[in-house]
């Protein structure tokens, strides 16, 4: 069994939506994380508006507080992108953005881009097949953008409440089976994943090494601490499965931006204890 380490640990800025980037670098330095999974729209920082310079500003942000980017996480269900999108316009936008985020990704040394696969409208059941293979064709496009940089993508899979497209362990395996890519891989939400019932266990069986990264949430997207999911089981599992990809702590829960500070902290001094005793 190979315990995990807390170089494997990160946050990220989505909670910090009220709050300058500045804020929550510091917080993250603050708190003895060394990783930052960076959610890229306003005011932060938006792909579209943000230039190269803004881009390499972040990374500097970053190192001189002794941080790394491990992941991007460009926002992809509130704002207007969408991969899968019947509307030409929207998809190709949407494809554009992913692609400048493979060049955030280049610039600030992060190996990993996460992808949301999503949706089709709701109304038209018959339209899924087309929003699937729009998704499908999207993803294959971005990946081999992200390829020439050395960039994996990693699909994560989502509730219904983000994407009618994957979901689940089998719409997951679907995918990724039709994309074919060495570089576009899974990131699996623990929130996401005991809401349709499945688990760890079932993801490393099915998915093995394409499983590069975890989104290790609590119940309802809170901070540890404030729900009432297994965290011992969750890196019980990770350390049996010898897990060596990275780990984000994501807190998705409104209510939870007000005081990021607080809630974060003791979600982080939670998972601490659980991986470093």
């Amino acid at each position: 069994m190979k315990k995990l380490q807390w170089d494997q640990i990160g946050i990220m800025n989505m909670n910090y939506l009220f709050y300058t980037l500045d804020y929550f670098l510091d917080a993250a330095r603050d708190m003895g994380v060394k990783n930052v999974n960076l959610w890229a729209a306003n005011p932060h920082l938006h792909l579209e508006d943000g230039t190269d310079e803004d881009f390499q500003a972040v990374g500097e942000k970053m190192k001189e507080r002794g941080l790394r980017c491990f992941c991007v996480c460009p926002e992809q269900v509130v704002y207007p992108f969408n991969i899968a999108a019947e509307d030409a316009m929207i998809r190709r936008r949407s494809i554009t953005a992913m692609k400048r985020a493979v060049k955030l990704c280049r610039i600030l040394g992060s190996p990993l881009l996460h992808i949301c696969p999503g949706w089709g409208f709701y109304d038209k059941p018959d339209g899924l097949k087309l929003a699937w293979e729009l998704s499908r064709d999207a993803m294959i496009e971005i990946g081999k953008a992200a390829a020439e940089e050395g960039i994996t993508l990693a699909l994560e899979p989502l509730q219904i409440v983000e994407s009618n497209l994957v979901g689940d362990i089998a719409s997951a395996k679907k995918m990724l089976d039709e994309v074919a890519s060495d570089h576009v891989k899974l990131l699996v939400d623990t929130c996401h994943m005991a809401v349709k019932g499945e688990n760890l266990e079932d993801y490393f069986r099915t998915f093995g090494k394409d499983l590069v990264h975890i989104h290790l949430n609590e119940s309802g997207q809170v901070p540890w601490g404030y729900g009432n999911l297994p965290l011992e089981t969750y890196v019980s599992q990770l350390e049996e499965y010898e897990f060596e990809g990275t780990i984000t702590l994501e807190v998705c829960a409104r209510r939870h931006y007000i005081d990021p500070n607080k809630t974060v902290r003791n979600g982080v001094d939670m998972v601490r204890k659980a991986i470093c005793g």
